[in-house]
């Protein structure tokens, strides 16, 4: 899947060394590194994608000191509330992906508001080394996390909300305030979006014709996987933001929207 919807003219590194950048929003994700910079009036004057997470990071000035970064990647698990036990993160998260365990990790977790969860999560060590090392206070959170609680209100109805980022769909099944699946899954070609979302309404029986989906993430109207999703669900829709600034294409950003607003 090509990266759409990042800023036409992107953002060279020397950029960053401007006095109006007062903030800066990112989604780690393997070594790719989208980010977003923010003005003091909250406007999103910017976005673009690196590769190379760490050398990036020694590249921004001390000027921008309010950070926030979201993980994504599959390596996680939402466990409930009532049951969660920091003590037992490896063991949740392993057992959710099959493995016996986890090597050079760090295991955190997230209180998801709305939905009275956890989502417990592993990180390399490596990168939080690098941000605890570059940044005084760090908010970071699983993509996850902030997907969760930057959803619009909720019907009574089922429910499927996806957010695409890069070569990656983060879906979620919801009815009313009930969360009932959350995944992450390769997007390599148009099929494969189709493939699982028609699988989660196998298995809960749930109508393609009429369940609505709101899409939001690196997509557009008129691309390939939306057409694709398109031919078999009948109600899909993108999700528009309420971002401000020169940044067109608001539903492209919801990862840095999210994961500004979780921190």
């Amino acid at each position: 899947m090509k990266v759409i919807g990042i800023n036409p003219t992107p953002l060279a590194i020397s950029d960053l060394n401007t006095d109006k950048y007062a903030e800066l929003s990112a989604v780690i994700d393997g070594d790719s590194f989208f980010y977003g910079l923010w003005d003091e009036s909250q406007n999103l004057i910017g976005t673009d994608i690196n590769r190379g997470i760490f050398p990036f990071f020694e590249q921004i000035p001390s000027q921008i000191t309010k950070m926030q970064f979201g993980v994504l990647n599959n390596i996680f698990s939402v466990v409930p509330e009532k049951i969660f036990d920091p003590s037992l993160a490896e063991l949740f998260v392993s057992h959710a992906n099959g493995v016996a365990k986890i090597d050079q990790h760090i295991f955190r977790s997230d209180y998801v508001t709305r939905f009275n969860v956890r989502v417990v999560y592993a990180v390399r060590s490596l990168v939080i080394k690098q941000l605890n090392n570059r940044f005084s206070k760090p908010s970071c959170v699983h993509l996850t996390t902030a997907f969760l609680e930057s959803l619009v209100t909720l019907t009574f109805d089922y429910k499927i909300h996806l957010m695409l980022h890069n070569e990656k769909a983060l879906l979620c099944l919801t009815k009313g305030e009930e969360l009932l699946l959350v995944n992450v899954f390769p997007v390599l070609q148009p099929s494969d979006l189709l493939y699982f979302t028609s699988l989660i309404c196998q298995r809960f029986e749930l109508a393609q014709a009429k369940i609505p989906i709101q899409v939001s993430g690196m997509v557009n109207e008129g691309d390939e996987q939306l057409v694709t999703l398109g031919t078999y669900f009948g109600n899909i829709r993108l999700r528009e933001l309420p971002i401000q600034g020169p940044v067109k294409n608001a539903h492209c950003d919801h990862a840095l929207y999210s994961v500004r607003k979780c921190a």
